[in-house]
């Protein structure tokens, strides 16, 4: 989230990260980027289900507003695109609730792979199937 002002933030702690960041010499605009993306309002946000006003979430305003991004990321976008993140997590369900898979998936082990390379999350899961 990328909000405009301290007053499109609802989240108490956030409101208190703005002011210590004030309090610490930090100009306003610097202080809002820096709070916005540690916010627990990210995770608070209105579900996006479309493009439509208020992201398809509410007919009336809801009591934040939805991320900027929604007219671009919902979930009607995502349904059709087969490499969409939500398109992916349905094939991992499926995959966990396949037999054969569902050991590893669930209860095997987790060893990260290339951990010095930027912007790459890699990892392998290995265990009895």
């Amino acid at each position: 989230m990328n909000y405009d002002s301290i007053d499109d933030y609802d989240d108490l702690s956030t409101h208190d990260q703005y002011q210590r960041a004030l309090d610490a010499g930090m100009d306003g605009e610097k202080a809002l980027r820096s709070i916005s993306p540690r916010s627990r309002d990210n995770a608070r946000s209105p579900m996006q289900w479309s493009s439509d006003k208020y992201a398809g979430f509410s007919e009336t305003t809801p009591w934040l507003q939805p991320n900027t991004n929604y007219h671009e990321v919902n979930v009607e976008q995502q349904r059709t695109n087969p490499a969409s993140i939500l398109n992916y997590y349905k094939k991992m369900i499926q995959l966990r609730k396949q037999k054969e898979y569902r050991s590893v998936l669930v209860n095997g082990e987790f060893s990260p792979l290339y951990e010095t390379v930027e912007n790459v999350v890699a990892y392998q899961r290995t265990g009895n199937g």
